[in-house]
């Protein structure tokens, strides 16, 4: 039997970010670089609830990819962050600076088909969790049941 695959974003799904974007926003623009300070994001509060929603997947044997457009020079902060609260995963997918400009939802499409390729086909794939709306109706044009993670939350 095939593995069964969960993807979840991290910003805004797992990860908190109100106060690293309020701190990134200098005259009501968002600034790039700063919103992927390592400073600030070790500073990020856990999604309690998502977080553990992930984790139930875990138990139940799912393979979890964490698949977000965080920058891939943050990987160790990040890793950081998820040894801390106990956030386990088995495939972590950040955006290269080649990729910064990327849209997320073309993007995660990208990434989305390699995945595909590697398992052989949607159906493996049960659900994924992403808080940006063009990112939910990707995964949802591929078949993919997708969750907002305010649903999870409130």
């Amino acid at each position: 039997m095939k593995n069964k695959w969960v993807i979840f974003d991290l910003d805004g799904t797992l990860a908190n970010i109100e106060n690293r974007l309020e701190k990134s926003t200098i005259n009501g623009k968002l600034n790039y670089s700063k919103l992927h300070e390592s400073s600030l994001i070790a500073l990020d509060e856990p999604m309690t609830e998502v977080i553990d929603f992930l984790k139930s997947f875990k138990r139940f044997g799912c393979k979890i990819m964490i698949l977000s457009a965080r920058f891939e020079s943050t990987i160790k902060v990040t890793k950081e962050w998820f040894d801390k609260y106990n956030i386990p995963y088995d495939i972590l997918k950040l955006k290269s600076m080649n990729e910064t400009y990327m849209h997320s939802a073309k993007w995660k499409s990208k990434y989305l088909m390699e995945l595909l390729t590697e398992i052989s086909s949607p159906e493996n794939v049960i659900l994924a969790v992403d808080d940006f709306e063009p990112n939910q109706k990707m995964f949802e044009s591929y078949g993919i049941h997708c969750l907002n993670p305010n649903t999870i939350t409130n």
